[in-house]
């Protein structure tokens, strides 16, 4: 995520990682999260694209999954994998546009379209991202 509006907004999901690249938790509030409640501007946070890419063996597992608590608690679906016991594997890339889930987003991203902020070649260039699940 890029500025603390971003990073507040409940419509840009935020994901925590570990040392080696594995999510620990996906939500739509501030995290982390320090004791005042506050953004931190000298902190780096991450925001989800949402490209999921699972090996075939997991997908009937995936399936199979019950809906969990942390799931229905964040209306992530992607918690559910993680609190089952699996690892979600990030791929970071380091320019990306903003997801357009509300017309409020699609507004501000014609917006910064018209005034030059962004242009339609940079909208289009996103890294590689190959995430995978595994369980360890």
């Amino acid at each position: 995520a890029t500025g603390e509006a971003d990073v507040m907004s409940v419509n840009n999901v935020k994901c925590v990682l570990d040392v080696n690249g594995y999510a620990l938790y996906f939500s739509r509030a501030l995290i982390p999260h320090n004791k005042k409640g506050t953004y931190d501007p000298t902190h780096k946070y991450m925001r989800k694209l949402g490209i999921y890419s699972y090996r075939s063996d997991f997908l009937p597992k995936f399936i199979k999954m019950p809906e969990s608590n942390l799931q229905h608690a964040e209306d992530l679906e992607q918690n559910k994998v993680i609190e089952a016991g699996y690892r979600i594997k990030v791929g970071v890339v380091h320019e990306a546009v903003h997801g357009v889930d509300t017309p409020e987003q699609l507004d501000h991203l014609n917006e910064m379209l018209r005034t030059g902020e962004i242009k339609m070649s940079t909208a289009a260039r996103l890294s590689s991202v190959s995430p995978a699940v595994s369980r360890e």
